[in-house]
């Protein structure tokens, strides 16, 4: 486990700079936006669900408020048993 942060720094670096061919290509760089999680939670939903089209927004803060919501309660609970 210590050698974990070290090699994710290292991969992570190299795989950033590195002038490789997939390097600059729009599919194959990272983008971490609003746009692209929601396009990749919709895919993943789709799947997790055997849906064959991608979960729309609406669907997507439905799981969302859900997860909160259980993620609240289990708290709540573990807050009234210890």
């Amino acid at each position: 486990m210590l050698w974990s942060v070290p090699i994710v720094l290292f991969f992570s670096w190299t795989t950033l700079t590195s002038k490789s061919p997939m390097h600059g290509q729009p599919a194959y760089t990272p983008a971490v936006t609003w746009h692209r999680w929601i396009e990749t939670t919709g895919e993943y939903l789709a799947l997790a669900f055997y849906r064959t089209q991608a979960t729309g927004r609406w669907a997507i803060a439905i799981y969302a408020a859900a997860i909160g919501a259980a993620l609240v309660s289990v708290e709540g609970y573990h807050l009234q048993v210890c």
